[in-house]
């Protein structure tokens, strides 16, 4: 993160009559997309105005509106930032998995590290998940996210299948696994010890891995 912020850094103190450069304002996004992650994560949405998210980057308030449209719209950029990271853990985890059985193990395993990592995280995309749903009864935002949890689990567990296998029940695979693991992941956020939260993702998987061996 020191280059990174080093970078924005030099977005803001360029000096006058010298236009950023589309690097500059990347990074300066960046940086305020990541003080916005902290912040929510730390103090809860209610605490991210655009002047405390300035603050918490080391930026001025006028950096926030002059890198985006609005402050929803940098919250949108925060939830579209959390939801990525997490597809991309899940889609290393599963890189040349040999079996269905094998990519839903190293999902769920991937899934895990990546909420125990960081669970300040997870209360920023809940946060930001339900507002989404609260603004003006508009759940598109959301939906997306999930849908694309849903269409990613879905991509990589049909990498494992043989040929003239059929893909389609692995649409209701992903979606089942994506909500297991969301109630988890709330119990977790509520205090439940990690370790019988964890026993019950691997209940989970058996059911899982026994509803796979009925459709064969």
């Amino acid at each position: 993160m020191n280059n990174l912020n080093d970078t924005a850094e030099t977005a803001v103190t360029r000096g006058p009559g010298r236009p950023p450069g589309k690097r500059d304002a990347a990074a300066r996004r960046e940086r305020l997309i990541q003080a916005a992650i902290r912040l929510i994560g730390r103090e809860g949405l209610a605490a991210a105005s655009t002047r405390a998210i300035a603050e918490e980057a080391g930026l001025t308030q006028a950096m926030v509106h002059y890198s985006f449209p609005g402050k929803q719209a940098l919250l949108d950029a925060v939830l579209e930032r959390v939801h990525a990271a997490t597809r991309e853990a899940l889609r290393a985890a599963t890189h040349d998995a040999p079996t269905l059985d094998a990519a839903l193990t190293a999902l769920a395993e991937a899934y895990w590290r990546h909420v125990c990592d960081d669970r300040d995280l997870q209360k920023v995309q809940y946060e930001l998940t339900l507002a989404a749903l609260r603004r003006n009864g508009d759940a598109t935002l959301a939906r997306r996210q999930y849908q694309g949890y849903v269409a990613m689990l879905k991509e990589v567990l049909a990498e494992t299948l043989g040929e003239g296998e059929d893909p389609a029940p692995l649409q209701c695979l992903a979606g089942t696994a994506v909500a297991l693991m969301d109630g988890l992941i709330l119990q977790l956020l509520a205090g439940e010890d990690e370790a019988a939260v964890r026993a019950r993702l691997n209940a989970g998987l058996a059911m899982l891995r026994r509803a796979i061996a009925e459709a064969d």
